[in-house]
């Protein structure tokens, strides 16, 4: 556990103080480096094995998307685990930190959340999910900047190494809806509804449907033999509560500080928590599908917390959101099934 307190220390005491501007450039490039090391050459991790046989073994064809297939396959000419890892792991966590260096109010408070609530299990684990996510947040970046086709393409690349990507496509709708305080009211209050809605059935219809056979082989393993352990807990529990704490707080910080950015951040973090809501009877499609937008939590809580002018409640956010993403390392317990994985870290070297 060594390697990811200290991590966690450094990121929180980062989180706190103030540097100048130079000096802060320098020591976010050297951390999000060395995060593209410590999970590139890492020998162990959720779902390290897997990619490992693929590559000893010379797979040629695995059951993997078209895009990340061929990541797949160019890295198999080395014959080593090393080189597939390392190069997803440069490009996934590389496209997360420069948009947190593009959007971020807080650098090191982002990589705090982003270590805690996505690094360890995608960028140390879920690799072509991770890679997704990464190419997501360049497409929303394409959106904000209202460049359409660049928005498509990127979506497509996403899908590409995760059929999950889909469900970003919808998100082109919402970048310039305004939501009032009225149809605010009626969304929180409906999603009390969605939460029992049965959406097995539908995926069923899209799998019989559907051309892709990728995409249904996906559908019909996730539905009929469930996920993973982290999808497991869909519904009411406290990552459902804290992702509408959020948003509560980021409605109201919003209404003083909107702009066509905020809103269309403000839009795309509702739309997951309804896409979340909605799949909740699929649990591993409802955390996938909906993680895309979660991961947005790396630039609008450190947004939330600058915008708060009350400097009592300013320190208190912080200190919350330090302790929600510190808690799982600190104090996890010895049996929990997430750091079977990672304990102890090792490299493939």
């Amino acid at each position: 556990m060594f390697p990811y307190i200290l991590i966690t220390f450094i990121l929180i005491f980062l989180s706190i103080i103030r540097l100048k501007n130079d000096v802060k450039r320098v020591v976010f490039v050297s951390i999000s480096i060395f995060l593209c090391l410590f999970a590139g050459l890492r020998g162990m991790g959720y779902d390290y094995e897997p990619y490992a046989y693929y590559i000893y073994n010379n797979i040629d064809s695995p059951p993997m998307e078209p895009g990340f297939s061929i990541l797949l396959w160019i890295t198999q000419l080395f014959h080593n685990s090393i080189a597939l890892l390392l190069t997803v792991a440069i490009i996934a966590v590389a496209l997360k930190a420069s948009f947190i260096y593009k959007y971020s109010y807080n650098y090191f408070l982002s990589l705090l959340i982003y270590f805690h609530i996505s690094f360890l299990i995608h960028d140390m684990g879920q690799m072509r999910y991770g890679l997704a996510m990464g190419v997501v947040l360049w497409a929303v970046d394409a959106l904000l900047k209202d460049k359409k086709k660049l928005f498509f393409v990127l979506v497509t690349l996403a899908v590409s190494f995760h059929y999950s990507a889909l469900i970003v496509y919808p998100i082109y709708f919402l970048r310039n809806y305004r939501v009032s305080t009225k149809l605010f009211i009626i969304l929180c209050l409906s999603s009390f509804a969605l939460v029992t809605l049965n959406a097995t059935g539908v995926f069923f219809w899209v799998a019989d449907h559907i051309p892709i056979v990728g995409v249904v082989h996906r559908i019909d393993f996730y539905v009929t033999e469930g996920g993973d352990f982290e999808s497991k807990g869909a519904g009411f529990n406290f990552s459902f509560l804290f992702r509408l704490f959020v948003l509560l707080l980021f409605y109201f910080v919003k209404k003083h500080n909107d702009n066509h950015v905020v809103n269309a951040f403000f839009n795309f973090y509702v739309y997951g928590i309804f896409v979340y809501l909605i799949l909740t009877s699929v649990p591993s499609f409802s955390y996938r599908c909906s993680f895309y937008f979660k991961l947005l939590e790396i630039i609008i809580i450190p947004f939330i917390i600058y915008r708060v002018r009350n400097i009592l409640l300013k320190p208190i956010l912080l200190a919350f959101m330090i302790s929600y993403c510190s808690y799982g390392v600190f104090f996890h317990s010895p049996d929990d099934v997430f750091w079977k994985d990672y304990e102890p870290y090792k490299t493939a070297l």
